[in-house]
């Protein structure tokens, strides 16, 4: 096997629309976890996670492609 070149990086995360701001504001120590607004577990606890509200898709796989898309 040759050699492995990486060319580009990309992400989407809840902290930034780039992999470099996305890294700069995890080292920095942001997180923007936050409770879902309706989401809730068995034991009626919301979910935790760090959402992108700027993605406006409604099903699963919508949202995939789209974070995907802008990564």
């Amino acid at each position: 096997m040759g050699p492995v070149h990486v060319i580009s990086c990309g992400a989407v995360t809840p902290v930034g629309m780039l992999a470099a701001t996305s890294a700069a504001s995890l080292r920095a120590g942001i997180s923007r976890l936050q409770e879902h607004d309706f989401m809730v577990d068995r034991a009626g606890e919301p979910y935790v996670g760090g959402w992108c509200p700027w993605v406006e898709a409604t099903g699963r796989v919508e949202r995939l492609l789209a974070l995907a898309r802008s990564a």
